[in-house]
């Protein structure tokens, strides 16, 4: 979404502009899908303050128009770039989370087989 939404910050025709909204609005159903799915994880909404989260909250919920004839909806398009970049840290908190927790378990092995040569 990132690389499709880059158009937003050039100056194009309207034609052209809406034309890859159309594109983005095809992609956006899918992010707005795993989205959900991140934020409904245990933990996931920690980090988060109360005004992201009502932000995706309404990215998720409603069908936005980020382009309307000639000008572009600012906060629109506000939320749908909170949306991406909320998706991005989602998608790094939860590998590092599972690393973490691998790592951990690893860490219980070694210490569990150091006590098992001392006990021999």
């Amino acid at each position: 979404m990132t690389e499709n939404t880059r158009f937003i910050f050039q100056t194009l025709p309207f034609a052209d502009i809406e034309a890859r909204l159309q594109d983005v609005k095809r992609r956006e159903g899918e992010l707005k899908k795993k989205l959900a799915t991140l934020l409904a994880l245990p933990g996931s909404k920690d980090e988060l303050d109360d005004t992201l989260l009502t932000s995706l909250d309404t990215y998720i919920n409603r069908d936005l128009i980020y382009f309307n004839v000639d000008h572009y909806n600012e906060d629109n398009l506000q939320i749908l770039f909170n949306a991406i970049s909320a998706y991005k840290k989602l998608l790094d908190d939860q590998h590092f989370a599972k690393k973490k927790h691998y790592l951990n378990f690893m860490l219980t092995l070694e210490e569990g087989k150091g006590q098992k040569k001392e006990l021999s």
